[in-house]
C-alpha cells in the first residue's frame, strides 16, 4: 500500500487545486491502526485527512467529510473507525456560555502584553512584529534585565501557530508571569533575566484565533485569501522542505501556500528571527504530549541531533512527555518552523506539542502551563551553553542544504502552481540539476548523499528520476 500512496501523491500533486467553499468542509475525528508510518505524509497530502496524534500503534486523525471529488482519492485506512462525527462539538461548552472563558482572547492577549511592559518599562517591552492579512498586529514581548540585550543570548518562544490550539497560547503567558513576578522574588529568576533577552509571542496567528473562538470552530490555518480559498497552514509555510508531507489544495487544513514564506505571519517569524538572530528557539502546539526536534522534511539525522537529543530528553523527563525528531516519531511534514530556524537561522529550535486536546477543559490550563514549566526552565537555563555552540549547519548539513532545494523545487515542478514559484524568483528543477551535476564532479559528500537517498526505499520514488537525470548530463 505504501507504493500506492506514492503513486497518490505524484498524482495528487498535479491536479489543480480546489478553492475552499464558504462553508467550511465538516471534520470528523477517526482513528486506525499504524500500519506504515510512510503512509501517513501521503494522507496528509492527499487533502482528506490531517494526521492529529501517534501513539500506542493508533493514528487518530481528522477527515473531512465533505468535497468527495478531491476525497474519493483517498483510499480509506484499514480498521477506521469514527471517534466524533464533528471535531467542533469539543467546542461546544464554550459556545455554550458565549465565550472563550479562561483562554486568551486576542484582544486580551494584546492587553496583557501592553500591561506588562507599562508596569514593569525595566524589563519588558512590547512591539508589533508584522501584521496580518485581516489586519491584525502579531505582538512580541521582549524579556530582559540586560543592560545590552544585543549582546547575551537569545531565545525565542512562540505559540497558536494553529488557531484551535488555544492551549498553546497559554503557556507562553504563564511563562511571562514566572519570569517577570520572579524578578523581585527569586535570584535564581533575576540571574536568568539579566542574563539572557527573552522574546516571547503568544498569539502567531491572532486572525486564526479570531475566527475559531468566534465561530466556535476548530480552524487550524490563517485567513488569507485568494480568490474564494481561505487560510494557509502557517507550519507548512516555511522554506525548508516545503511542499513536502503537505497539500496542494487549498481547502485541505495542511495547505502550504502558493510558496514557502507567502504569509504574512511566516514572514513575521523570519524577519524576527533575522534581526535579532536568536540561539534557540521553543514552539507551542498541541496536542500529543511530545517534545520534537528536526527534521521535519526527512528522516535522516539532522547535524547536531546528539545535541538536539540530550535536550529533547531532559525536557522529555522533566514534563513526562516523548522526545524525538518529527519525521522519525510521527510522518514527514515539511515546511515548518523549526526545519528553517535551525538550518537557515542557526537556532536550536525545539516545539512541545502540549496535553491531550486541542482546547483542554478551562480548570486544566493551570496544570497543563505547571507541568510544562521544568521542561522550559531547563531550555531557559541551557540557552547560554547552546548559544556558544550553534548548530553546525554552515559546514556539516551543505549536502542535505542543497538536496533540500531540489526536493522543493521538484514538488513544486509537479503541482499547477509552479509557473508562480517561477514568477517569484524560485529555482528550476533543470537549474539545480545543472548545478549539481557540476557539483557531484567535485564533491564525493554530496554524490554519495544522492546516491544513498536514491537507494533509500522511502525515498526511490523521488531520487531515482533524479540520480538518472543528473547521470544523463
Amino acid at each position: 500500500m505504501a507504493r500506492a500512496l506514492v503513486v497518490l501523491f505524484t498524482l495528487l500533486s498535479i491536479l489543480p487545486a480546489f478553492a475552499e467553499p464558504t462553508i467550511r468542509p465538516r471534520l470528523r475525528k477517526v482513528t486506525f491502526p499504524l500500519t506504515d508510518r510512510h503512509e501517513l505524509s501521503a494522507l496528509e497530502a492527499s487533502g482528506g485527512f490531517e494526521i492529529v496524534e501517534v501513539a500506542g500503534g493508533r493514528v487518530v486523525a481528522l477527515q473531512r467529510t465533505e468535497r468527495p471529488d478531491e476525497t474519493a482519492w483517498v483510499p480509506v485506512p484499514a480498521g477506521l473507525a469514527v471517534l466524533s462525527e464533528d471535531v467542533d462539538q469539543e467546542l461546544a461548552p464554550f459556545s455554550a456560555q458565549g465565550s472563550e472563558g479562561a483562554y486568551h482572547s486576542v484582544a486580551e492577549n494584546q492587553s496583557e502584553l501592553a500591561d506588562w511592559a507599562a508596569r514593569f518599562p525595566d524589563l519588558c517591552r512590547v512591539e508589533s512584529i508584522g501584521r496580518t492579512f485581516e489586519g491584525r498586529d502579531i505582538w512580541a514581548l521582549r524579556i530582559t534585565g540586560a543592560a545590552d540585550p544585543k549582546t547575551v543570548p537569545r531565545m525565542l518562544i512562540f505559540g497558536l501557530i494553529h488557531a484551535r490550539e488555544w492551549a498553546s497560547a497559554e503557556l507562553p503567558h504563564y511563562i511571562i508571569k514566572k519570569l517577570v513576578n520572579g524578578y523581585a522574588a527569586d535570584p535564581a529568576i533575576k540571574k536568568i533575566v539579566d542574563s539572557r533577552a527573552i522574546w516571547v509571542v503568544p498569539v502567531t496567528n491572532p486572525d486564526g484565533l479570531a475566527y475559531s473562538q468566534g465561530q466556535y470552530t476548530m480552524w487550524r490555518k490563517n485567513r488569507s485569501r485568494r480568490g474564494s480559498s481561505v487560510g494557509v497552514d502557517i507550519n507548512r509555510n516555511f522554506e525548508v522542505g516545503w511542499g513536502l508531507g503537505s497539500s496542494s489544495s487549498p481547502g485541505s487544513d495542511v495547505y502550504r501556500g502558493p510558496s514557502f514564506a507567502s504569509e504574512e505571519e511566516t514572514r513575521a517569524v523570519l524577519a524576527l528571527a533575522q534581526r535579532e538572530r536568536f540561539h534557540v528557539t521553543l514552539s507551542f502546539h498541541a496536542y500529543s504530549e511530545l517534545v520534537l526536534y528536526p527534521w521535519g522534511y526527512s528522516e535522516d539525522d539532522p547535524p547536531g541531533k546528539a545535541v538536539l537529543a540530550r535536550h529533547g530528553k531532559a525536557m522529555a523527563q522533566a514534563n513526562g512527555y516523548t522526545p524525538g525528531s518529527v519525521a522519525q516519531i510521527l510522518y514527514v511534514a515539511g515546511g515548518g518552523t523549526d526545519d528553517t530556524l535551525f538550518l537557515r537561522h542557526g537556532c536550536w529550535p525545539f516545539t512541545f506539542e502540549l496535553g491531550t486536546q486541542f482546547v483542554p477543559p478551562e480548570n486544566q490550563i493551570d496544570p497543563l502551563c505547571a507541568k510544562n514549566w521544568p521542561a522550559v526552565l531547563h531550555l531557559i537555563d541551557a540557552l547560554p551553553g547552546l548559544a556558544q555552540t550553534p548548530p553546525p549547519v554552515g559546514v556539516a548539513a551543505t549536502a542535505s542544504r542543497r538536496l533540500a532545494a531540489l526536493e522543493q523545487a521538484w514538488v513544486r515542478s509537479r503541482t499547477a502552481l509552479f509557473e508562480d514559484m517561477q514568477g517569484a524568483g524560485g529555482s528550476t528543477v533543470d537549474e539545480l540539476l545543472a548545478t549539481l551535476a557540476g557539483q557531484v564532479q567535485t564533491d564525493p559528500a554530496l554524490a554519495g548523499e544522492i546516491e544513498r537517498r536514491a537507494r533509500d526505499p522511502r525515498l526511490v520514488g523521488l531520487y531515482t528520476p533524479l540520480v538518472r537525470a543528473i547521470r544523463m548530463r
